[in-house]
């Protein structure tokens, strides 16, 4: 099934609305642009939210939750599903938050931008 006439996709893995970090480890896909402009515009100030209210907790602690807010703005933002890749390859939300909460001390703050959907060669170099 492809897009409605308002270019809504019912079916995240069909849709064009992509955005993925500038390494291409992470690529959300979204069901409108409408969603994805909505998750573009969110997720830095969900960033700055979410850093006030941990930093009480990990004051000494060099710990990165920007991907961890990136996760639940996109969960937020779209609501018709969740169709995310991990360097070329469907995750599940449950992994997708492990593999973040395994690499919290890592600093990664990734700046997102719209991409073409990849197409299969592309995404098998992304998944080497």
């Amino acid at each position: 099934m492809s897009a409605t006439r308002g270019g809504v996709y019912h079916n995240l893995r069909l849709s064009k609305y992509v955005v993925s970090d500038d390494s291409l480890e992470i690529t959300f896909f979204f069901s409108s642009r409408k969603k994805m402009e909505m998750f573009l515009d969110k997720h830095r100030k969900n960033r700055e939210l979410l850093d006030e209210r941990l930093e009480r907790t990990f004051r000494e602690l060099e710990i990165d939750f920007s991907l961890l807010s990136d996760i639940y703005c996109y969960k937020e933002c779209e609501t018709r599903g969740f169709y995310v890749w991990l360097r070329g390859r469907e995750i599940e939300w449950q992994d997708l938050l492990e593999y973040v909460l395994l690499n919290v001390t890592e600093t990664s703050s990734k700046d997102w931008r719209e991409i073409q959907k990849p197409k299969l060669e592309e995404r098998l170099k992304i998944m080497e």
